[in-house]
């Protein structure tokens, strides 16, 4: 009983890091198409045959 007491918070801790360090983390991506200013590009990816939109980006004056 005296271990589980001691690895219980520890766990704990662990479980709870965790979850926080996966929240908050980003991508940056730049993107330059020329001859497309002013468009919009669809960031996705592709499932077995199906592509499935994950974001959008609207590209400035300079493409």
């Amino acid at each position: 009983m005296k271990y589980l007491k001691g690895i219980l918070p520890l766990l704990t801790c662990l479980v709870l890091s965790g979850f926080s360090s996966s929240y908050g983390q980003g991508y940056r991506i730049e993107v330059e198409m020329k001859g497309l200013s002013g468009d919009t590009l669809v960031l996705g990816e592709y499932f077995t045959t199906r592509m499935i939109p994950r974001d959008t980006i609207q590209l400035d004056r300079q493409g």
